[in-house]
């Protein structure tokens, strides 16, 4: 038995480094989610992140924030793995409570997918995915609570979901993706509650759409300097063994 435990300790010893985790970040995650993460199923660690969160949208942000940094740093050597955890955490901030409680987090969340998605490995891999996550993207940056959070970040996202669909691999694989996109741009582009945080909104989309660079938006390097992921811990809520009904996660 002794010799077992230690063939699986020495495997998962060597592992963990091929998807691209650093001790730190998997310092600051709990468990369960550095499990489900490990695991490479979006569901399970949106689940996780749910049941961790014990309910409470602000936890539940932090802990997609700290999926999110993960992924970004699981690119380099597992691609497959690093669009799994972003696509789990895209879809829990995809959700009122936080889109209307948490926004800046949604953002921060959805800034680490953006650039994710145009990473050219991940469109090698997994052209697919990538093209539905862009329409998440191009949703979520649209979202009037997110785009006023920042709206030059916003803009860098929406030009990121229509770089990924309009990449050649991208569009071979999911070829609906692109005019999803571009329905969603050209909306957001007469949305008023969007002009009044920023009247450029409609020249900015517009520049986008016609596969130009919208002059005002930030450039990588700046996004990357202003709204880096940092992976912090994450206090967890203790359950009340009293308490009443508790939501199972979805």
């Amino acid at each position: 038995m002794r010799k077992i435990l230690l063939g699986v300790i020495c495997a998962l010893t060597f592992l963990l480094p091929q998807v691209g985790w650093t001790q730190s970040a998997r310092a600051n995650l709990p468990p369960a989610l550095q499990a489900a993460v490990q695991s490479g199923n979006t569901n399970a660690i949106a689940q996780a992140i749910s049941a961790l969160s014990g309910g409470n949208p602000q936890t539940a942000a932090n802990l997609a924030n700290n999926v999110a940094a993960l992924a970004e740093q699981m690119v380099a050597v597992n691609p497959q793995a690093a669009i799994s955890a972003i696509q789990a955490a895209v879809a829990v901030v995809n959700a009122q409570p936080i889109l209307s409680g948490a926004p800046q987090q949604a953002l921060s969340v959805a800034v680490a997918a953006s650039r994710i998605i145009v990473n050219p490995a991940v469109q090698q891999v997994t052209p697919q995915s990538v093209g539905a996550l862009a329409v998440q993207l191009s949703q979520l940056a649209a979202t009037p609570s997110v785009y006023q959070a920042s709206p030059s970040a916003a803009i860098s996202i929406m030009a990121n979901a229509y770089a990924a669909v309009t990449n050649p691999a991208v569009s071979a694989a999911a070829p609906e993706a692109a005019q999803q996109v571009a329905t969603v741009l050209s909306t957001a582009s007469t949305d008023p509650a969007l002009a009044q945080t920023n009247p450029t909104t409609a020249a900015q989309i517009n520049a986008i759409l016609a596969g130009q660079e919208p002059q005002t938006v930030i450039d990588n390097n700046q996004l990357n300097n202003q709204q880096q992921q940092t992976v912090e811990p994450v206090s967890i809520p203790e359950s009340n063994g009293g308490s009443g009904s508790s939501a199972s996660p979805s």
